[in-house]
């Protein structure tokens, strides 16, 4: 059996290749040991840990491998530093030296950034995706068997990824384009903010989402009756300008929403009212640690390319 790991940005999703899953909150998880780790991988997906062929995990920002490496030889859980956007918990890190420690055959899978083997022109980001898009991406194409497609995965925050001919050729990470419900990027009120030591640049990101205080203040005044309405709107406009923006890459394609809010009919109607003309929108919900755990099968039965992501065993 192979497993899939998720380092969301809200809790660790483990996934079995027969589709099993659960989730565990990143707090609780910067207290678990690998015993209750154990327990919960029997409980939930009916497998013991020796019965595990390969694992595929995903950590923080990855931008510090460009190749899916085995994690004993992954050095600082690879990445580049440990700042930079998100808030740190301690569960994903856990999750990390647990697996790193024990004696489950691992993979590492890298995040996508300016090493990586993407469309150069998109490289003036330093960042575009965290290493769970790419097992998000990799379940769209076995699961629905298309290589071109937009992924856009909305939740606490959002990410767009362009898959052009099998690879990933770019996207557009949390901190650049639109928001989601709670991180996003940094706007003018946000610098000054920084720049008058109000906030970190880390706060202003993990604050920059639709239900950032500014945005709600001004609803309570405007829209005080329909409050929740228009965020829902806000949101939905705002992810759909970042997915038009990814079809001026990859045109009259299909568009795939996954995460948390990737089944809300709220905000996927709204999407679909938005955006007209670029092929089909289709929701999926937490696929990624599922995604992880095809990409382990794989690798394990040979394969030496994952999304143009070369495999360095």
């Amino acid at each position: 059996m192979f497993i899939g790991i998720d380092h969301g940005t809200r809790a660790i999703r483990i996934s079995s290749s027969n589709e099993i899953s659960f989730a565990i909150d990143r707090n609780d998880a910067s207290k678990i040991s690998f015993e209750n780790l154990r327990y919960y991988i029997k409980k939930y997906l009916n497998l013991d840990v020796n019965q595990i062929k390969l694992a595929a995990l995903t950590y923080s920002m990855g931008d510090g491998i460009t190749t899916i490496k085995k994690i004993k030889t992954v050095k600082n859980r690879g990445l580049m530093d440990y700042g930079g956007a998100g808030k740190f918990i301690g569960g994903g890190t856990k999750i990390f030296d647990l697996f790193y420690d024990s004696d489950i055959p691992t993979i590492v899978l890298p995040g996508i950034h300016r090493e990586s083997n993407i469309d150069t022109r998109l490289k003036v980001f330093s960042h575009h995706a965290s290493p769970e898009k790419i097992g998000a991406c990799y379940y769209i194409l076995k699961k629905f068997n298309v290589e071109s497609f937009i992924l856009c995965d909305i939740g606490a925050n959002t990410v767009s990824v362009c898959i052009k001919d099998g690879r990933i050729i770019g996207g557009l990470d949390a901190c650049v384009f639109s928001p989601g419900l709670y991180q996003g990027p940094i706007d003018l009120e946000t610098i000054r903010q920084i720049d008058n030591r109000i906030i970190s640049a880390g706060d202003g990101f993990n604050n920059g989402g639709v239900m950032k205080e500014s945005f709600i203040r001004l609803l309570d005044r405007e829209q005080p009756d329909r409050k929740d309405e228009w965020i829902t709107k806000s949101l939905s406009l705002l992810i759909s300008m970042e997915i038009a923006a990814m079809t001026v890459l990859l045109p009259d394609t299909d568009i795939f929403l996954c995460g948390e809010l990737s089944l809300n009919e709220k905000v996927t109607n709204e999407i679909k009212e938005l955006i007209h003309g670029h092929g089909n929108i289709i929701s999926t919900g937490e696929i990624a640690s599922i995604g992880c755990s095809f990409i382990a099968k794989d690798v394990y039965n040979g394969e030496r390319e994952i999304l143009g992501i070369p495999v360095d065993l």
